[in-house]
């Protein structure tokens, strides 16, 4: 981190931790902190393993860190690839939640339930049309030129996540 952001910016005196409590995969843990519950739930691969979403029950609130990472047309980003499996995982919690529930994205204002169901319609959109390319025998260029997605472009940075992460994950995934 020092080599990327210099010195004197507090990177120096962070010290690694082992964590007192572990989240397994699959895992939850409830936290009762008096007057309010707080849920932990790893609901699968999201955008990395390990991912963790955080939850308000009573109030109808979960954050869900970078698995979401704004409203919508914000779109997930495969990082770490695992099209199929993200986009299992954020169906799962999109299911567990109500209409009403207020998602706090790692990035941006709150939104609603709502930008999870764009991220799973997205990838759904991906692994179709990325699986009709690989079977026309398509090149992982010819793929990416021709998955475009139209109805997905809103994003401020579809233009690199799209065609540079996205769909190379997707097709690397599904090969």
């Amino acid at each position: 981190m020092i080599q990327n952001f210099g010195t004197g910016r507090g990177i120096e005196e962070v010290v690694e931790t082992d964590a007192d409590i572990l989240v397994g995969e699959g895992g939850s843990l409830s936290i009762d902190l008096g007057n309010v519950t707080v849920d932990i739930r790893d609901y699968g691969f999201a955008q990395t393993g390990g991912d963790l979403f955080v939850s308000l029950a009573e109030e109808n609130i979960l954050w869900t860190g970078n698995a979401i990472v704004a409203q919508a047309p914000a779109l997930p980003w495969l990082l770490d690839g695992h099209l199929v499996a993200t986009r299992d995982t954020l169906q799962n919690v999109y299911d567990a939640f109500n209409a009403d529930t207020k998602v706090v994205p790692g990035h941006g204002p709150v939104t609603d339930i709502a930008a999870i169901k764009w991220g799973v319609d997205y990838l759904t959109a991906v692994e179709i049309e990325v699986t009709a390319a690989i079977s026309a025998g398509l090149s992982l260029e010819d793929t990416v030129a021709r998955v475009q997605l139209p109805d997905y472009q809103g994003y401020a940075l579809f233009g690199w996540v799209h065609p540079s992460l996205n769909v190379p994950a997707a097709y690397n995934d599904l090969k």
